[in-house]
């Protein structure tokens, strides 16, 4: 049955399908077709509606029934291709690039070269034949697995077979053969020796399997990226050429051993063409778990299982068991209800060598061990994972053994563990002697305990130098790295006829299993590398630049999710596999994004990131991830990325200055990204806020991703940097729909959205984004809200005029914290819930003040202001009292009352119009301070009141009065402040100071022991 596809969709098949088409009838021979299409395009070559059929209903159902179903089109050879299988190549290999049409002049073949250089970096050629620095730059060599630790990773019965016969083990690896010149008992007896050498060191361990994750683990295999590179999770897979494949998987590991690759592959292959995609822990047991959904571990201990409820283990032998069976490994899993349980292990043990052993035992809840039926460690009680040890020697041979268990509810978890004499610390299932009655029918894994003999392995340690495994493979034994026995010739003196490469491997010569064209690719690079050494600039640029950045994608297999150039993207035969949560963004939102100009796009660090670390930030929507591949192999690609593609920063004079101060910019950007403006959270999430509809990108990370000059490009002109884009033109053509803001300019526009987002998540949350918000607003007098305000403390005092002016004081610190103008505060997030967290100002032009104590006594001006909380150095809140306004005309005020030492301090705020000509609304400040009624002891010093701290202050006016010093001071050359005394005083003049790479403006407050004040206005 088939299932009606959509135009677009028939579009993207039939498109594929003329590629194929085309590429058939321009290659003119056999040899240019991609193996992995010559099935395809040999049954049929006339392009019937029978391929169109087929491959419409492959996808449809694909779409369908998700991974369970097959995609037909891409039939395997019916015979098994045992040669390395490297993604680029078999998707490259003899392909035209460009759109298919009629036409075939205008598409341009593929870089051949590039294919032969990358398979010669693929299989490491340049391991055992040195090569320059530059022609391993061209080459850019994958570096073989280390195997130090291997014995941990790969069960020794796999590790036989594999070594007699890499291809036909692991098919597709880049494994030479290097025992193929061997008799076969010859080849059997090297086989078993490396085998011994290699599985000497901590040998694995066979463990359960988690019957619940399977299911979960085949949904996140096929989401979270892997499909890009494996065939799909289901029985019977289509193998396609550009997989790595994983048919082996199961018998080369063990759940645990998976499980350690998948979360961190770097450690075992620091080449990292397996990149580590940041999965949580819970993802890599799921996927782990699905490759062995199929494999029944024998028996090795019965279980008694009972149901009750304990606070500590009960005595198991007074209960009768509700159930009793066997199983294999401590799996508590088996319980069938999650709480109020407990389950009883019987097995018995064999020590190896007598002796001291050291015994852990992790559980959640209680748990204890018991050998030759006496107690050797107990974690007994209610509690999460925790775990505890104890020492007990024992004899050589077997012995009886019983883990009890309970659990109350909550999680469930129990590990059992044993080191001593040669043993590394392991899973005490490793020593656990099968039970008689082991099943009969279960998946043979490894049933019998392998026995490392120490003159195969001896025998074995000079195989591997001798062979040259050392050329490739890193093994240490302490702080001995083993070195290969023999050097082979360098890379650029080879006769490219013969050895690996010749037609019949014989002799030494590594055999890769080549097919011919692979020898082919191989032997004209490398001889065009030989030509190109002639010219040390044209051997240069093969590893730098724009090559450089096509060998690696190539190398790592990004084209396999990106698209660069003319190069990459999602194959048609896994394009369905990768999803959205959000089907409304269409590609954009399942389809990772295109890296053309991604140089000129983000900003250096995120770059760096980005490569080094990976990133999910399009988490919200697109199910696939962008992983981590390291510094090491791919940081190169930064500097490449950004000599490439990144534009000339625009000069100076070019970029249009804003003639308003910076946070009133801010206020025009916000107004424009919220929802009463161009609503950009209609599809973008800011910070903690999801948006209104799609969730797009979170518009608080994008200052830390992308460059202002791209930004400022993109947002005039989305379509030319993301052609097909949803990404909607708010200024098209230069022209703006708002003509009233920042002078109705495009560009001044564009740039105070980017200004406002320059805050990330400290910006105020555009209007229309809080869901159902609980704006506070001062109508008749001032309004007054304490909670936990942001840049407040969490004992923040904040104040609302009519006026619509603001401000919050801290009374932890007794300072003015912040002023802003327009809207107050948002209350939904303390009045609703729970009422956590921090809410800040709703409105607009937020200036902040410096925390810490508002007065210091200072023995000379050059001594740093003191560190700390007010609070902790003495300094007690007295209060506050709001005053409404007077009819002989006073203005409505707050006052705030502290205490320090031998001072009494009088904050009063108030809102006040001091030009009649100026519609601004101005806070107006009077400190009053006199000697404290308490008789308090002050610090010697004089006594200082810090009223700011920026970057730059500046006194425009004085004038020398009767009554002391007046100022007007300008701040960052953005906003002002004006400084008078109060009546009847006569302080000091204010003091500008250096602090740091700031400066702070100071008041000084006279001796201490008489009133003083100033009164402060704030111009903003």
């Amino acid at each position: 049955m088939f299932v009606t596809r959509s135009l677009p969709e028939m579009r993207v098949i039939i498109k594929e399908l003329s590629r194929r088409r085309q590429m058939f009838r321009s290659s003119r021979s056999a040899a240019r077709i991609p193996p992995a299409v010559k099935p395809m395009l040999h049954a049929s070559i006339g392009f019937s509606l029978l391929h169109l059929f087929a491959l419409c209903g492959a996808i449809a159902s694909f779409q369908m029934h998700g991974t369970s179903a097959m995609v037909a089109a891409a039939d395997p050879a019916t015979t098994p291709d045992l040669s390395p299988r490297v993604a680029g190549f078999e998707r490259y290999h003899g392909a035209l690039l460009g759109d298919a049409t009629d036409e075939e002049d205008d598409r341009q073949p593929v870089d051949e070269l590039a294919l032969g250089r990358l398979l010669a970096g693929e299989l490491n050629c340049s391991a055992c034949h040195a090569a320059s620095g530059e022609w391993k730059a061209a080459l850019l060599p994958k570096q073989a697995p280390r195997l130090t630790q291997v014995a941990q990773r790969v069960r020794p019965d796999w590790l036989l077979k594999y070594l007699k016969d890499p291809h036909a083990a692991k098919p597709g690896t880049t494994m030479p053969h290097l025992l193929g010149s061997l008799s076969e008992t010859d080849r059997e007896a090297a086989a078993l020796a490396l085998t011994h050498f290699l599985a000497s060191k901590s040998p694995i361990t066979n463990n359960f399997v988690d019957r619940g994750l399977v299911n979960r683990g085949v949904n996140t295999f096929s989401k979270v990226g892997c499909v890009a590179c494996h065939n799909l999770p289901q029985e019977n897979a289509v193998d396609w050429k550009t997989s790595v494949s994983l048919s082996h998987v199961s018998e080369k590991y063990t759940v645990e051993s998976l499980s350690r690759f998948i979360k961190d592959p770097h450690e075992a292959r620091p080449a990292a063409r397996m990149p580590n995609l940041n999965l949580k822990d819970e993802e890599v047991r799921e996927i782990a778990a699905w490759f062995f959904r199929d494999i029944t571990l024998p028996s090795n201990l019965k279980f008694d299982y009972f149901e009750g409820t304990w606070s500590n283990l009960p005595d198991f032998a007074a209960l009768k068991p509700v159930q009793q069976g066997e199983t294999s490994g401590f799996d508590v899993e088996l319980a069938p209800r999650n709480s109020n349980y407990g389950i009883v292990f019987h097995g018995t043990i064999k020590v190896p060598t007598s002796g001291e052993y050291q015994f852990w035992i992790t559980s959640d809840d209680g748990s204890r061990l018991k050998i030759d039926g006496q107690t050797v460690v107990t974690m007994d009680g209610i509690h999460p994972a925790q775990t505890s040890n104890a020492k007990r020697k024992l004899e050589a041979g077997e012995h009886p053994i019983a883990v009890e268990f309970f659990q109350q509810g909550g999680g469930a978890e129990l590990r059992v563990e044993v080191q001593g004499h040669k043993l590394s610390r392991r899973a005490l299932e490793s020593l656990l002697v099968p039970l008689p009655s082991t099943n009969k029918g279960a998946t043979e894994q490894a049933a019998q305990l392998f026995e490392v003999e120490d003159n195969l392995a001896a025998k074995g340690r000079e195989l591997f130098t001798s062979l040259n495994c050392a050329a490739c493979h890193e093994y240490k034994i302490g702080d001995e790295t083993l070195k290969p026995a023999q050097q082979a010739k360098t890379l650029a003196s080879l006769d490219l006829l013969k050895g690996c490469l010749s037609e019949n491997v014989t002799g030494p010569s590594a055999n890769y299993r080549l097919r011919k064209d692979q020898q082919t690719a191989i032997q004209q690079a490398l001889t065009a590398l030989k030509e190109a050494a002639a010219s040390p600039d044209a051997l240069a640029a093969l590893g730098s630049g724009k090559s450089k950045i096509h060998q690696t994608m190539l190398a790592f297999n990004c084209y396999a999710c990106h698209q660069r150039g003319e190069y990459g993207g999602a194959e048609a035969i896994r394009d369905a596999a990768f999803e959205t949560t959000m089907k409304e963004m269409g590609d954009e939102g399942r389809l990772p994004p295109s890296l053309n100009g991604v140089g000129d796009k983000l900003r250096d660090d995120w770059l760096q990131k980005l490569l080094n670390e990976g990133a999910n930030t399009r988490q919200n929507y697109m199910l696939t991830r962008m992983p981590r591949y390291g510094t090491n192999a791919i940081g190169h690609l930064k500097d490449h990325f950004i000599a490439s593609d990144r534009r000339p920063e625009p000069a100076p004079d070019s970029i249009p200055q804003f003639t308003e101060p910076e946070y009133r910019v801010k206020a025009a950007g916000r107004h424009m990204v919220g929802g009463n403006s161009l609503s950009c959270i209609k599809c973008h999430d800011f910070g903690q806020y999801p948006s209104i509809g799609i969730r797009a990108i979170n518009l608080a990370s994008m200052h830390s991703r992308l460059r202002e000059d791209w930004f400022v490009r993109y947002l005039a002109n989305p379509q030319e940097y993301r052609p097909g884009t949803r990404m909607p033109a708010a200024w098209p053509f230069g022209t703006t729909s708002l003509p009233d803001l920042l002078g109705g300019k495009p560009d001044l526009q564009i740039r105070a959205v980017w200004l406002y987002l320059q805050d990330g998540e400290k910006a105020a949350v555009p209007a229309g984004l809080v869901r159902e918000p609980i704006e506070l607003v001062a109508t008749t007098g001032p309004l007054v809200y304490r909670n936990f305000i942001e840049g407040a403390g969490s004992r923040g005092i904040g104040v609302a005029f009519p006026e619509h002016v603001n401000f919050a004081w801290d009374a932890n610190d007794m300072r003015l914290a912040m002023i802003w103008h327009g809207a107050f505060i948002d209350a939904s997030r303390h009045w609703g819930g729970r009422g956590q967290g921090f809410t800040g100002p709703s409105g607009d032009d937020v200036l902040s003040f410096p925390a810490g104590r508002p007065i210091a006594f200072l023995k000379d001006t050059n001594e740093a202001w003191p560190e700390g909380l007010a609070r902790e150095q003495g300094f007690r809140f007295q209060g506050y009292s709001v005053t409404p306004a007077t009819s002989s005309g006073s203005p409505q005020s707050t006052t705030f009352r502290f205490t320090t030492g031998s001072l009494e301090v009088s904050d009063e705020i108030a809102a006040k119009k001091m030009d009649p000509n100026d519609p601004t609304i101005d806070l107006t400040r009077t400190l009053s301070i006199k000697p404290a009624a308490s008789k308090g002891t002050s610090p010697e010093g004089t006594p200082l009141f810090r009223l700011l701290k920026a970057k730059k202050i500046e006194r425009e006016v004085t004038s020398g009065t009767s009554q002391g010093s007046t100022g007007t001071f300008l701040i960052d050359g953005l906003w002002k402040i004006t400084i008078r005394p109060l009546d009847g005083v006569n302080p000091a003049d204010p003091l500008i100071r250096a602090s740091g790479d700031q400066q702070e403006l100071l008041l000084p407050l006279g001796d201490g022991k008489s009133a003083t004040g100033w009164q402060i206005q704030y111009i903003w």
